[in-house]
């Protein structure tokens, strides 16, 4: 597990994953395929914005490894704040809103989402508490960027 986790953690690290995933939807899908594309995208900025600029910087928590004896670090340390984890808020966003496109596998994106968050904890960058916090606040996130396009995706 810890050389699969890094490479995990790492397809939150600047939404790789959900532009990958959003760039297959606009370009091989329907028109409600590609809405929920860019609804994807707008879920992940919004919840990237909340979480990395306003959250982090108003909470202030140090992250476990500069606070704890014994944490393993598997990845470069970093050196923003640890509440809520952004990965995880973008991550479960864009997977709540590709979710409701995906009919027969609505299921995987909130698994890469769940596998992303888990990671966070693995490599030693977050707390449990600020990846239940950061999936908490992606779904909020994804649900009201649905509600202010007024249709959810098909």
């Amino acid at each position: 597990m810890n050389e699969i986790m890094p490479f995990i953690t790492h397809l939150g690290s600047g939404g790789v994953l959900w532009f990958f995933l959003a760039g297959l939807m606009y370009f091989s899908g329907s028109d409600q395929k590609k809405r929920a594309a860019v609804l994807s995208v707008a879920a992940l900025i919004v919840s990237y914005i909340l979480s990395q600029e306003l959250i982090k910087n108003l909470i202030d928590r140090q992250r476990p490894y500069s606070m704890l004896e014994g944490i393993e670090l598997l990845v470069k340390p970093l050196h923003s704040y640890s509440f809520p984890s952004g990965h995880t808020t973008t991550s479960f966003a864009c997977a709540v809103v590709m979710a409701k496109s995906w009919h027969r596998a609505k299921w995987l994106p909130l698994l890469f989402a769940a596998a992303i968050g888990f990671s966070r904890i693995y490599v030693g960058v977050h707390y449990p508490l600020d990846v239940i916090a950061g999936a908490v606040l992606g779904v909020i996130c994804g649900t009201v960027v649905m509600h202010w396009d007024g249709r959810e995706p098909a």
